[in-house]
């Protein structure tokens, strides 16, 4: 599908606290919550780490630093808000938003020596640090986290757009299921795109959870959900350029422009 020209958005985690909070039915909690798609991306240029997890201290929600205790609050580093000033403003999908939620977020990063286009979209502030995500997966502790924070003055992509000629993960067309015939009009193998391909990556899914970003309230027996951040214009923004035509798919937001009026004769 990529190979040919279609566009991508993946969504990887390296802990989903939707996942954790919502196990299968009749099954434990699973110990493991994270997911990648390394095989496709490592191929592709691109690297989004699933056993590291980005802090930051900006934006960090306030938790209760002990379940036992009503009072002591605590910045949560691992969920954050990313303001304005975290979002590329020369892209058009995110040029608008104020705000988008993340939670137990990884970063996206270009492998050394890929030749592809990329354009982050979301990112971490400098005062962030990644740790193991081992740390956030198993009962995690919101004070010894921030008590252990220590900031590498680094920022950290988080969600980027990828654009660029890619070689498949797949030397061959793998062999149908024992048993089955591959259809006569099945394509081709394709050992490279033919044309530039177009995808967003986001190292966190729980993008996706209404919890972090909509706040339901009770009117008069109707439930209303307002949302406080930007998540799902940020998807449906990334969903419009990607349902474009490559005109679209490659426009940029402009800046502001001063044209106040002057008097003409």
């Amino acid at each position: 599908f990529v190979m040919r020209g279609g566009r991508l958005i993946a969504m990887v985690d390296p802990h989903s606290e939707s996942q954790a909070s919502r196990p299968s039915p009749g099954q434990a909690p699973s110990r493991n919550t994270a997911s990648n798609l390394d095989k496709l991306l490592n191929a592709w240029g691109i690297e989004a780490p699933s056993n590291e997890v980005v802090l930051d201290q900006r934006g960090a929600w306030w938790v209760r630093g002990d379940p036992r205790d009503r009072l002591l609050v605590v910045d949560y580093l691992a969920w954050f808000n990313v303001p304005r000033a975290g979002l590329n403003n020369s892209e058009i999908a995110t040029a608008e938003l104020a705000q988008v939620t993340l939670a137990s977020a990884g970063q996206v990063r270009r492998r050394e020596g890929a030749s592809i286009e990329f354009t982050p979209l979301i990112t971490s502030s400098e005062r962030s640090q990644l740790v193991d995500a081992a740390r956030v997966r198993q009962e995690p502790n919101p004070a010894r986290l921030l008590a252990d924070f220590a900031p590498a003055g680094q920022a950290h992509v988080l969600a980027a757009r990828v654009r660029g000629q890619l070689a498949s993960a797949f030397e061959a067309a793998p062999p149908p299921p024992e048993g089955a015939e591959r259809p006569a009009e099945f394509p081709a193998h394709l050992a490279r795109t033919e044309g530039p391909a177009n995808l967003v990556v986001v190292n966190d899914a729980d993008l996706l959870e209404d919890r972090f970003w909509v706040r339901t309230q009770d009117f008069f027996g109707q439930q209303v959900a307002t949302p406080f951040s930007d998540n799902g214009a940020f998807l449906i923004n990334i969903a419009d350029t990607m349902a474009g035509g490559e005109a679209l798919v490659s426009l940029r937001s402009r800046g502001e422009s001063l044209r106040p009026f002057e008097m003409v004769e």
